[in-house]
């Protein structure tokens, strides 16, 4: 499983407790909290306070080797997975966890970003921040990891490819924006409701 994918999957969930639980099913290793911090870009408290609640339930456990692990199986299915999960999970994360879903949206966005809609408006964008991070101001030709960032959660199918929604970030501000560093919700914004009139 490719597990820097999957990370980025889970900037889109909120919940600590959920983050944390999908965490440990779907990359089917052990991890200490440190680790955890690491990878989910977190400060120690919280993944502490998500990681004693999960324990308590019974759904985690601690290995002889002092790691974190899930005590259900690899794949999450809906008839055992925790119901507080379950109800915090959008309709597009209950697709991702369901049996066999993260492999659907793995291939759903390697598709997308392999495919050459993608690739152009990449380029354009790179262009127009004339390949410079938006938010610490290092140059994209210094070798440093970029990424072109949706503002508004790629899981809006209808923000995808718009100019307006997407911007340039090294890979180290990119992180740093969906980790809860980011205490401002900086780079970050929810899709305006549509209201409709009834008549």
């Amino acid at each position: 499983m490719d597990s820097g994918n999957f990370f980025d999957v889970l900037y889109d969930v909120s919940n600590w407790q959920t983050r944390v639980y999908l965490a440990l099913v779907f990359s089917g290793k052990e991890w200490t909290t440190m680790e955890l911090c690491h990878c989910l870009g977190a400060q120690h408290p919280n993944i502490s306070y998500a990681l004693t609640a999960l324990s308590k339930m019974g759904f985690i456990e601690k290995t002889t080797r002092k790691k974190w692990v899930a005590t259900d199986s690899e794949k999450i299915k809906p008839r055992s997975s925790p119901l507080f999960i379950q109800g915090l999970l959008t309709k597009k994360e209950k697709m991702i966890v369901k049996e066999d879903g993260w492999v659907e949206y793995k291939e759903e966005r390697a598709k997308f970003f392999n495919s050459p809609e993608w690739q152009n408006i990449r380029d354009f964008i790179l262009e127009r921040d004339e390949n410079t991070c938006q938010r610490c101001g290092a140059k994209n030709a210094c070798g440093i990891p970029f990424n072109i960032h949706h503002v508004i959660s790629y899981s809006y199918e209808e923000y995808r490819l718009n100019p307006e929604n997407l911007v340039s970030l090294c890979k180290k501000c990119h992180k740093w924006v969906h980790s809860d560093e980011n205490k401002l919700g900086e780079f970050l914004k929810k899709p305006v409701k549509k209201h409709y009139e009834t008549v």
